[in-house]
């Protein structure tokens, strides 16, 4: 049985290109179409791809009417909710907790080269990239800005930011189309107290980084 529609991932139209096969498998997974109907999306993506466009098979669907906005949004919700189950910091909660993340969080879309936040912001959000890529960069006092590290989907950035209670050290900026989860403080910090295992997971992703 399809979940009930969340407001929070309703805006579907914005989302950054999702490889069709993968998006086609969470519609499937949310009863949303048959496979007849995902093997017309495909087929329709393709001959539009050979004639120059690149049309999102979400958006092939919902024009041929074998889905409606509330089965696209459901198989975003349930494609979501898998990329955080799996990310480096939470993949050791329960399901339930996931799930209960990112019905308080909010999915976000950022154009290339917009800014997710600035270096000495305050912190307010961690931040799960559920498609696209980002880059990390630090500008000293004097000098250039330094590019650290880049983030693709499935990881997570800005926690270290909210564990220390310091501004940001770092220039958060999208690649390329990025669409994100933005887990809220509060979320995060009651987590860290009722799930040690997630602190001891940011602990070890930042003493990994590179930077």
């Amino acid at each position: 049985m399809v979940e009930p529609h969340s407001e929070k991932i309703s805006h579907f139209s914005a989302q950054a290109r999702e490889p069709a096969g993968m998006l086609c498998e969470y519609l499937l997974a949310a009863g949303a179409c048959d496979e007849t109907a995902v093997m017309y999306g495909l087929d329709r993506q393709d001959n539009l791809r050979s004639k120059g466009y690149d049309p999102l098979i979400g958006m092939l669907l919902l024009d041929a009417d074998a889905i409606t906005k509330k089965d696209l949004a459901q198989a975003l919700k349930l494609q979501d909710i898998d990329r955080l189950a799996n990310s480096a910091i939470f993949y050791s909660l329960p399901k339930s907790v996931i799930t209960d993340i990112h019905s308080k969080s909010a999915r976000l879309t950022f154009d290339s080269s917009e800014i997710v936040f600035r270096q000495k912001e305050g912190s307010d959000y961690v931040y799960v990239i559920l498609l696209g890529t980002v880059s990390l960069s630090h500008k000293p006092e004097k000098g250039k800005e330094i590019d650290l590290a880049v983030h693709r989907a499935g990881e997570v950035f800005g926690e270290m930011s909210l564990l220390t209670e310091s501004p940001r050290f770092v220039t958060a900026r999208a690649m390329e189309k990025t669409s994100i989860l933005a887990v809220p403080k509060s979320v995060f910090l009651n987590l860290y107290r009722e799930y040690p295992q997630a602190s001891q997971a940011a602990i070890r992703k930042w003493f990994n980084a590179s930077w």
